[in-house]
C-alpha cells in the first residue's frame, strides 16, 4: 500500500488559500483518491491545527473515504504527532508552499506542491490540475524534481556547520 501526506494551509492563509481553492483542490484529491483505494492518504493541516471551516469541508469531501485519514495535533490517531513523527511513514509528500517542503527532501521524501506561488519550488511537480497528483504518485523517480532545490537550500549538514561556525564565536567571546 502506498500512503501520501497532503499538508496544506487551508483556514491558516485565507487571502492565499481560500474557501474556493479548497475547495477546488480538494475535488482534485478526491477524484485521485477515489481511483485509488489501495492508497492511504494522510491530510494534516497547518502544523496539525484545527479549523472549524476547514474540518466541515474536509468531512464534505473526505468522510466518506476510507483511505484518507486526518492528521490534528490534538485528535485522531495522529494525534500529538508531529510532521517529523509522520514523514518516516509516507513515501510521497505533498504540501503548499512551507517548510513541509524541505521537511520532505531532507527526510529523502519525494515532494510536490500544491497551489505553488514561489518561483523557488517551479522545479517540483505541481498539483494544480485534474490527473497531476496521480502522475505525482506513478512517478519512477519523484525526487528528481526536488533535487534542485538542494543546491538552492543547501544540505542540512553543511548549513549547520555553517551556522556553528558563526555562532559559536559568539557564544564563546560574546558579542564584539
Amino acid at each position: 500500500m502506498q500512503v501520501g501526506m497532503i499538508c496544506h494551509n487551508y483556514g491558516f492563509e485565507p487571502l492565499s488559500f481560500g474557501t474556493q481553492e479548497m475547495q477546488r483542490s480538494f475535488a482534485m484529491i478526491r477524484a485521485t483518491v477515489l481511483k485509488r483505494p489501495d492508497t492511504l492518504f494522510i491530510l494534516r493541516t497547518h502544523c496539525g491545527r484545527r479549523e472549524d471551516s476547514v474540518d466541515v469541508e474536509t468531512k464534505k469531501a473526505f468522510g466518506d473515504l476510507p483511505n484518507v485519514m486526518s492528521s490534528q495535533r490534538h485528535a485522531g490517531l495522529w494525534k500529538f504527532l508531529s510532521i517529523y513523527d509522520i514523514l518516516p511513514t509516507v513515501e510521497r509528500v505533498v504540501s503548499h508552499p512551507s517548510t513541509v517542503i524541505l521537511d520532505a527532501i531532507y527526510s529523502d521524501r519525494p515532494v510536490a506542491v500544491l497551489d505553488n506561488l514561489w518561483p523557488d519550488l517551479n522545479t517540483l511537480h505541481r498539483i494544480d490540475a485534474p490527473g497531476s497528483l496521480e502522475a505525482f504518485l506513478d512517478m519512477a523517480d519523484p525526487m528528481a524534481m526536488a533535487r534542485p532545490l538542494l543546491r538552492i537550500f543547501g544540505h542540512v549538514d553543511t548549513n549547520l556547520d555553517r551556522a556553528a561556525s558563526h555562532a559559536e564565536p559568539l557564544l564563546l567571546d560574546g558579542p564584539q
